[in-house]
């Protein structure tokens, strides 16, 4: 009976000891087989790059206008928490098969880049390097117009939009296209209209599309107050077309609010630049707001300057790049706001 007794407890002891190691082994391959993917996870450093905002508004279509200024934002993050050395490329491609280098920056953040090379494809690149060595990269894509939209020679489309003088529980706006001109390849021969809505900063819902019409007038119908963008796309006899666009604000009285403004520099820099907002909606407008901004940064006002006519005067001290920025005000406190390049010997 002892001699039994005593062989089952052996065996009962050799048992706990096997599961003992057999859990101890389990446990081991477990943290063996999560090692890997945690090492691999930490070790991996990552990137992004993305498009915020441009002056001018991408069009409906996405599409950027040469000279466009546009804000970007590069952001990294390196493997185990370690520092991270940024550089972003800008490259450019037209109708060859290859980039070219147009731009180098340095450092991840807010940067502002501009389409200067030209219509055709831009790549904006990001390549972010850490302190053990590892990379990760990230890129996107813009595609830029020139700044008349087509392809016919000296083919221009142009237009005014004016509101109506009924008050009503909708807005008529009249549509006049006749200051458009003509190409070399024939006489225009259709005149196609698209209205968009904007709202939080895109690029607008589709509210109504009017032709084509071989008359270079019409009427829309918009239903409530807010931003509109309206394109004109006009085609000749010769099958060439080109388009523009115009951004305008409908007050909740039905009044039509756009500003727009001509620029003319007399001479180098230093020089007082005349600006004239002549060219705006003149539907009670109360306050001109300008604003001049460098090339680098459109945050902080050069030049600030309110008037209550449509001309004023804003100093240049250098010769660049810079924007100007136009805002109009109505009776009402509704606002409208165009920003234009200018480029200063």
């Amino acid at each position: 009976m002892a001699k039994g007794y005593l062989m089952k407890t052996v065996k009962l002891s050799i048992l706990v000891v096997l599961s003992s190691l057999l859990a101890s082994c389990n446990l081991a391959n477990s943290a063996d087989s999560d090692s890997p993917s945690a090492s691999a996870t930490a070790k991996k450093p990552s990137a992004t790059i993305s498009i915020q905002s441009s002056i001018p508004d991408a069009n409906a279509d996405g599409y950027y206008q040469e000279r466009s200024k546009v804000i970007i934002q590069a952001s990294a993050t390196g493997s185990f928490g370690s520092a991270v050395t940024c550089v972003i490329t800008v490259s450019h491609k037209a109708n060859t098969a290859t980039y070219t280098e147009v731009d180098i920056l340095n450092d991840c953040g807010t940067r502002n880049i501009a389409f200067d090379s030209g219509a055709g494809v831009y790549k904006i690149k990001l390549v972010a390097t850490d302190a053990n060595s590892l990379v990760a990269e990230a890129q996107t894509f813009a595609i830029v117009v020139p700044n008349t939209i087509g392809s016919g020679s000296n083919l221009t489309a142009n237009f005014t939009a004016t509101p109506s003088d009924t008050p009503a529980s909708t807005f008529d706006i009249a549509l006049d296209a006749t200051s458009s001109t003509k190409g070399e390849t024939g006489d225009i021969d259709t005149y196609t209209w698209q209205v968009r809505k904007k709202e939080n900063d895109s690029v607008g819902t589709l509210v109504s599309t009017v032709g084509p019409l071989n008359s270079p007038t019409t009427s829309i119908v918009v239903q409530s107050d807010g931003i509109y963008v309206v394109k004109l796309t006009i085609v000749d006899t010769g099958a060439k077309t080109t388009s523009t666009e115009k951004t305008f604000t409908v007050g909740d009285n039905g009044s039509l609010l756009s500003a727009d403004f001509t620029v003319t520099a007399t001479s180098p820099a230093p020089v007082n630049v005349q600006v004239d907002a002549s060219t705006s909606s003149v539907n009670n407008i109360e306050h001109y707001a300008w604003d001049l901004f460098s090339a680098e940064d459109l945050t902080v006002s050069l030049y600030h300057v309110e008037t209550e006519i449509v001309t004023a005067n804003l100093p240049i001290t250098a010769s660049g790049i810079y924007h100007i920025r136009l805002r109009v005000i109505d009776a009402t406190g509704n606002e409208h706001e165009t920003t234009r390049l200018l480029q200063v010997q």
